[in-house]
């Protein structure tokens, strides 16, 4: 009778152990895919410190989209609360002579080729003493390694 009493009173710590153990299984089903994304992410990020690599890589970019002059500017840097072992760097972009078109396709490029960078904001101003051409500001925030 008293091994019935000690044994009822492992039931709910056996619950609980099976429930962490369905748990682990899961976490070590989903480990497979999860490496695989992190590894593809890793080969997203040069090597090297974001303020040597990014501001040319946006003058490139942006030159190959047919805008000449583009200036880039680390505004700010935080640790990534969702991403362990990453860090989110906030950028000032200038371009301070576009037309609307090409920018505009420049801009929908920039998103679907760049996908560790998200434009927080975007502001366009109309030329004064050229009515076709704009000055456009971005702020971009961009994952990278800690």
């Amino acid at each position: 009778m008293v091994a019935n009493a000690n044994t009822d009173g492992l039931d709910p710590q056996i619950v609980t152990a099976n429930a962490q153990i369905t748990k682990v299984k899961t976490v070590e089903a989903q480990s497979p895919e999860a490496k695989r994304i992190v590894r593809q992410v890793e080969a997203m990020i040069p090597d090297g410190s974001p303020v040597a690599w990014f501001p040319p890589r946006m003058n490139e970019f942006f030159k190959k989209n047919g805008i000449d002059k583009v200036v880039a500017r680390m505004n700010n840097d935080s640790l990534d609360k969702d991403y362990p072992g990453y860090r989110r760097v906030n950028w000032g972009v200038e371009l301070p002579r576009v037309d609307f078109m090409p920018f505009a396709a420049a801009i929908a490029d920039l998103e679907n080729t760049e996908p560790l960078l998200e434009i927080q904001s975007l502001e366009i101003e109309a030329g004064r003493d050229e009515a076709q051409m704009q000055r456009a500001s971005l702020v971009l925030s961009n994952l990278v390694r800690q």
